[in-house]
């Protein structure tokens, strides 16, 4: 069964690996210096949250407010193949992709946070064994490896309820973890983190702060 959410979490995985060098590319000068120790969300998905002030926000808002942060002119970042460059602006200005680096990681990976948003419904917990034996298969078949998954069901996040993944990461070295949840009726938010297997404990807590920290808009 080719199950549309999967083909969906795909797409998003395949966007984390065309997006997960840029930040190395950027000047320091091109970061807004933040005084608080927490950085204000506002997703135009339709939620809020807050966030350690360690990480770089690119929603379509703040391109727009920072034009340098993803210019091709800008010396920082002309390395970059200006096509997957043009592929990450784009994505981010249509307003269908939200990102956020980490700004204290080293080393030639960007470690990130992705959100997503998708038409549809968190799945039900009868669909939760059928999704999560599937989802392991076609992410083997789409990256022709074996992806290892270490965890993968329904949980609450406070009162929350959410889809938690947390697998190996696509690139070599590197580990994911996913939440998704429900905003409105048929809408869904994929919220990854991808870093360096390394980083993965300390940024794992972050990203699951960030989960608990988030409000829906009224």
């Amino acid at each position: 069964m080719k199950n549309k959410k999967i083909w969906f979490l795909l797409s998003a995985v395949v966007i984390l690996i065309l997006v997960a060098g840029v930040v190395w590319f950027l000047d320091k000068k091109d970061l807004v210096e933040e005084k608080s120790e927490m950085l204000y969300y506002q997703s135009s998905f339709g939620f809020t949250s807050k966030l350690s002030k360690n990480w770089l926000i690119l929603t379509k808002d703040q391109v727009m407010n920072n034009p340098n942060l993803l210019d091709f002119d800008n010396k920082s970042i002309n390395r970059i193949n200006p096509a997957l460059l043009e592929q990450i602006k784009t994505k981010i200005m249509s307003g269908r992709t939200e990102l956020m680096y980490s700004t204290k990681g080293s080393g030639g990976f960007g470690e990130n946070i992705n959100i997503m948003v998708t038409m549809g419904n968190l799945v039900k917990k009868k669909q939760e064994n059928q999704l999560c034996t599937q989802m392991p298969v076609e992410f083997g078949k789409m990256f022709g490896r074996k992806i290892k998954f270490y965890k993968c069901g329904i949980k609450y996040v406070g009162k929350r309820k959410v889809l938690y993944l947390d697998f190996e990461g696509v690139v070599p070295g590197t580990r994911s973890a996913q939440y998704q949840f429900q905003v409105a009726p048929r809408k869904l938010v994929i919220a990854t983190l991808t870093c360096k297997e390394s980083s993965y404990k300390k940024l794992n807590k972050e990203f699951d702060d960030f989960i608990k920290n988030v409000k829906l808009d009224k």
